[in-house]
């Protein structure tokens, strides 16, 4: 059954359709990502959970609750966006504190400009202690945030986020503002998190790393509706059209112009020549096929290699990237295909103007719709 359901979400801004039918299902306890390039509906989707816009049309219900009928407020959403936005005179306990106290007080401004350390209930207390206890900050709860580095002002915040126990948390472009190292921290941090607490977590990144790490499931957003949604892996090699394949990391895609059957395989021509393929029912001239870079392999090229799952060509460039090299061949063709190989060490580089073999596995390609 799900938690979190959003069915035919639609949002409209200066005639603009941002957030098109956009449909999705969480269940408890689940985390999912929503990934999807700059200006595809991913906060504005956030926005309309959080009831801080209002939809066109659709339904939003988290549990049994129909949330266009409840004030934003009263949803108990848990927020953690890529600003930390805490209140620079206060303690981390008097941040983390200030959502339970805000439920309580008829006036936040003056709830701010007090400093109400001294007003904290036990039971406020006690919630607070174990919510920095989770982010792993309880030594730090006196100090103010300009004491903090950048990743410990973000786990405040989500401890924040966390304190009041809300029936969703969610996340906006959360990790943005930190490091690689740092980010690496968190997204470990935010998946045990949610893996101890059992706690429903909608999480909108522009980072597609970051979503394969953390995620139960992926949707991937185009033009303010949902592409495709699915497991990591399942997204990552069995992407349903050209948007996700070159969208969720480096991908070799090409048009197929004609199709023929011979005994399992699919004999498909392209720009590569004419190749062997299995997995390819339905297939017809005009779609297209895809390949990841690392499930290709290099052969140097010695005269004597011929093969129906191969293509031929010379490197014309390569960049190192620390544990594996990419590697840019012109085929016999004219057209390019990118590889990426191992970086053992700097003699297993491919040197640039080499002849060179390309081998596949005939089940690795992947049919594409458009």
């Amino acid at each position: 059954m799900s938690w979190l359901s959003i069915k035919n979400l639609k949002k409209i801004y200066d005639q603009n359709t941002i957030v098109n039918n956009f449909s999705v299902d969480l269940s408890k306890g689940e985390l999912v990502s929503i990934v999807g390039p700059s200006g595809s509906g991913k906060s504005t989707i956030l926005k309309s959970i959080l009831g801080l816009v209002t939809p066109e049309s659709g339904e939003i219900y988290l549990g049994d609750k129909d949330l266009n009928r409840i004030p934003a407020y009263q949803r108990n959403i848990g927020m953690v966006y890529q600003e930390y936005s805490l209140f620079p005179s206060m303690t981390v306990r008097e941040n983390v504190a200030f959502p339970l106290k805000a439920r309580n007080s008829r006036n936040l401004v003056r709830l701010v400009q007090s400093g109400f350390s001294r007003n904290i209930s036990l039971d406020i207390e006690h919630k607070v202690c174990h919510a920095l206890e989770l982010v792993d900050l309880s030594n730090h709860i006196e100090k103010k945030p300009h004491q903090l580095s950048g990743g410990e002002q973000q786990r405040v915040a989500l401890a924040r986020a966390l304190v009041f126990e809300p029936d969703l948390l969610c996340f906006d472009e959360p990790l943005g503002a930190l490091d690689k190292n740092l980010r690496m921290e968190m997204q470990e941090k935010i998946q045990n998190l949610q893996r101890e607490l059992k706690m429903t977590m909608l999480y909108v990144t522009h980072d597609q790393s970051e979503a394969m790490a953390i995620s139960d499931r992926i949707g991937i957003l185009q033009d303010g509706h949902l592409a495709q949604i699915g497991r990591p892996w399942e997204i990552y090699y069995q992407p349903n059209s050209k948007f996700v394949a070159q969208f969720l990391g480096d991908c070799n895609v090409y048009t197929v112009s004609a199709i023929d059957r011979i005994s399992q395989y699919t004999v498909a021509k392209t720009v590569l020549g004419t190749n062997f393929f299995t997995n390819m029912e339905g297939l017809k001239p005009g779609d297209a096929i895809g390949i990841r870079p690392e499930q290709l392999t290099l052969v140097r090229d010695s005269g004597a290699i011929h093969s129906e799952f191969a293509f031929y060509g010379t490197i014309t460039t390569n960049i190192f990237q620390g544990s594996t090299v990419k590697v840019s061949v012109l085929l016999e063709s004219g057209d390019n295909i990118t590889v990426t190989v191992p970086a053992n060490d700097a003699s297993s580089f491919p040197n640039q103007g080499m002849s060179i073999v390309v081998k596949y596995d005939a089940g690795a390609i992947f049919p594409l719709s458009e």
